[in-house]
């Protein structure tokens, strides 16, 4: 369910968007996000290690499964398109002064919009009842932290969580996300799908004091809950949790798997990992596994 693209097309595309953006918002051009490239997993001297590979390619759009995960990464690639300033000014090495057009990456806005339904269930964005709690619509709007630095004319990384768990105490995103889906009934909760876009800016300021901020980034993810669990021998659409917990329990993952490095965001993971990370947290009191992926307590 994950789009990637060349990366050189990507940048290109990107950074043509971004000088076109530029004329309307002011210094938008000075920072562009030129794309989202996920850290993929390697097996290393029998550790798992978590690196960008050659040509590794941008993702265009994501997938949260929410019964695995309550916040999606994002992990930028940043150009600042500032020259240095000691270039601007004809200074040397030898001033050793700081550099004014060094970017510091200070945080990142974000607005949801919802997508026409994918199903025809009411989404549990609108409203859901959670326990004996009832809850409104979705939070649409919020800001996340995000540290980076930029050198002028060059780029960087800088990851950080589009999706939340939560902004601050008191205020949770995608936990509350998760609990709303899982508050759906079984029938419809395993087939529910709902895509929203996201829409952000990065925040930053230059060492020379200015503020700047980046062109919007728009950003389709798709929810679901249990989509990206691989069932060895069954479809994900089947209809028999004990044929499809039993199935998973006696999974063997072997010594070639590797997990993602992004747990519950844009790849499959199989159904018997899962579960034995689950089931430890299960042990602790941190709450139940998915019955149907994962063996009913005393099994």
């Amino acid at each position: 369910m994950t789009m990637t693209n060349n990366w050189w097309t990507a940048v290109t595309a990107a950074g043509l968007a971004a000088v076109s953006v530029s004329c309307e918002q002011g210094n938008a051009g000075i920072l562009s996000v030129e794309g989202n490239i996920v850290p993929q997993a390697l097996l290393v001297n029998n550790a798992t290690v978590c690196q960008y590979v050659s040509a590794q390619a941008f993702y265009l759009e994501a997938t949260l499964d929410l019964a695995l995960s309550n916040k999606l990464r994002y992990t930028a690639y940043l150009r600042n398109n500032l020259v240095p300033s000691t270039q601007i000014t004809g200074s040397g090495e030898k001033d050793l002064r700081q550099d004014t057009n060094v970017i510091t990456i200070t945080g990142v806005q974000v607005k949801m919009t919802r997508d026409a339904p994918v199903n025809k269930e009411k989404s549990p964005l609108d409203a859901a009842a959670v326990g004996t709690k009832k809850l409104g619509p979705a939070l649409d709007t919020w800001t996340v932290p995000a540290t980076g630095i930029v050198g002028p004319a060059k780029f960087a990384v800088v990851m950080f969580d589009v999706i939340p768990m939560q902004t601050k105490p008191g205020e949770p995103i995608g936990k509350e996300w998760q609990d709303r889906f899982q508050s759906l009934a079984n029938t419809a909760k395993y087939k529910y799908l709902e895509r929203v876009t996201l829409t952000f800016t990065m925040l930053g300021t230059t060492s020379g004091g200015n503020a700047v901020e980046s062109g919007e980034v728009v950003y389709p993810v798709t929810l679901c809950w249990g989509c990206l669990l691989g069932i060895p021998g069954f479809s994900p659409a089947i209809e028999k949790p004990d044929d499809v917990w039993k199935s998973c329990s006696l999974m063997n993952l072997g010594a070639s798997f590797v997990a993602p490095c992004a747990y519950g965001n844009y790849d499959q993971v199989p159904c018997g990992y899962y579960c034995a990370l689950c089931k430890v947290g299960e042990s602790t009191g941190a709450g139940k596994c998915d019955s149907k992926f994962c063996p009913p307590l005393g099994n």
